[in-house]
């Protein structure tokens, strides 16, 4: 029985590329890895900076409906963080972020399915169809929850309400990305992969697009408000450290939630990503002529 599916599958591979359309692979993938993180959205708005990208781990099952299409369930493990205070000066809009001083870390985990595509057929094991590049799209839910730490103390954001409204600490995300694969012998397989993940929220940072109305009668009032106050508006530290007082600060931000200044811009927050994976691919039967 295993020679007939040996035949089978040979067969398929000798009719060449519109043959690998309609066959149906045997293999089933599980694998790990490591990789970098960061975000982009409030306070990284258009780069990845090397400083602000955290490490993460990466879980992974793939499903291979023939050597050129397999289905991809992935479980990601990360923390994505921003600072203005990381920033280059350089103008005028760094030199204002810099100023507002905000900055946050949060945890993502993300659990995502989807299909990649490989550029050529793919055959864990074997040494005519042991590499290819492929590309990924799929679809995901995403947890988060960004924090700021003020004197050592820790602010859930989304609890503390920066901009008067708390929002839910899960996503939806859509993600694409490209990457390699090469089966390595003994049916183990390595790779690398760099992904977009693109989300429903604007509040992956805890920002969004105005001040809580409320911030100057929080910084007027107990020394745990004043706390509070600091975690949502960055300038009170950024203007204490220039020798502003108490007065001066209330008075800024009167004008802060009276003129409606910025606090983010309203768009939504998106992950980067870049994983090195290592996998074992599970197979049913042996085709020794795809050693060869």
């Amino acid at each position: 029985m295993k020679g007939f599916r040996c035949l089978g599958l040979v067969a398929v591979v000798a009719m060449g590329i519109g043959g690998l359309r309609s066959a149906k692979a045997q293999d089933v993938e599980f694998g790990a890895g490591l990789g970098g993180f960061t975000y982009q959205g409030d306070l990284v708005p258009s780069h990845v900076y090397i400083n602000q990208t955290k490490p993460g781990l990466y879980a992974l099952y793939r499903y291979y409906y023939q050597p050129r299409l397999n289905f991809k369930a992935a479980l990601q493990f990360s923390q994505i963080q921003g600072a203005d205070s990381l920033i280059e000066v350089t103008d005028m809009n760094s030199r204002e972020r810099q100023k507002r001083n905000l900055d946050f870390k949060s945890p993502v985990v993300e659990l995502s399915g989807g299909i990649e595509f490989n550029f050529l057929p793919f055959i864990s094991g074997t040494r005519r169809f042991a590499f290819t590049p492929y590309a990924l799209v799929g679809l995901g839910v995403m947890y988060f929850e960004p924090v700021r730490y003020v004197d050592g103390k820790k602010f859930v954001m989304r609890k503390l309400k920066p901009e008067g409204e708390s929002w839910a600490p899960v996503t939806l995300s859509a993600l694409y990305g490209l990457g390699i694969k090469y089966s390595v012998g003994g049916l183990w397989n390595i790779g690398i992969e760099v992904s977009q993940h693109f989300t429903t929220t604007d509040y992956l940072d805890g920002v969004k697009a105005k001040y809580n109305p409320d911030l100057p009668t929080l910084y007027a009032g107990s020394a745990e408000d004043k706390l509070k106050a600091r975690a949502i508006a960055g300038y009170i530290d950024y203007f204490k450290a220039q020798g502003k007082s108490d007065a001066e600060i209330q008075s800024f931000l009167n004008s802060l939630v009276n003129r409606n200044i910025k606090r983010g811009d309203p768009t939504k927050d998106w992950v980067d990503g870049a994983t090195f994976w290592v996998s074992r691919t599970l197979r049913q039967f042996r085709c020794e002529i795809f050693r060869r």
